[in-house]
């Protein structure tokens, strides 16, 4: 059960500085913003990449950063149980890259909240790192796999290369 008004895994009293740029094709920032808020906070103009869709924005307000598995998702996955500053640790997460990433808005309300037996991004080139990173974050944070999740994951999986895939450091 959600807490009253919804989750409790975000709206941290202070900032998270924005995150460092990622390489073209990464999702993220493609260049180093030409701007950023007074407090360092916001970064205000740059270039990036959406690998949902395959899109570029040159205006900030046109993407989120969106959690590779979403704030319900993770609740619904045994974030539950977890003490209030370990949900607030989760949901900024800078601490390995694929944990958050900027998308473009219209992609990351097409996810919602859904895993990806219900939601896959439009740019099916971007499926097998999608759900690398998605694994990894399940991992990084020990949440569980629900028996339709696995079967989608297993399923999709099973096309991508094997090149090597090292899963992400736990969560501290």
């Amino acid at each position: 059960r959600l807490p009253a008004g919804g989750s409790d895994l975000s709206n941290p009293p202070l900032c998270t500085p924005p995150p460092v740029p990622s390489p073209p094709g990464a999702g993220g920032v493609l260049g180093p913003p030409t701007t950023v808020s007074a407090n360092g906070c916001r970064i205000l103009t740059g270039s990036w990449f959406s690998p949902y869709d395959a899109t570029t924005w040159t205006s900030a307000s046109r993407l989120d950063i969106d959690h590779m598995v979403p704030l319900k998702e993770a609740w619904l996955s045994g974030a539950s149980s977890w003490s209030a500053d370990r949900r607030k640790s989760f949901a900024n997460d800078m601490g390995w890259k694929g944990s958050l990433i900027a998308v473009s808005a219209s992609s990351n309300r097409s996810k919602g909240d859904k895993d990806p037996a219900r939601w896959m991004p439009p740019n099916t080139s971007y499926w097998c790192t999608y759900l690398f990173d998605w694994v990894d974050v399940k991992y990084r944070w020990s949440l569980s796999v629900d028996p339709t999740e696995k079967q989608a994951i297993s399923k999709d999986l099973a096309s991508c290369p094997d090149d090597g895939f090292a899963l992400a450091p736990l969560a501290p």
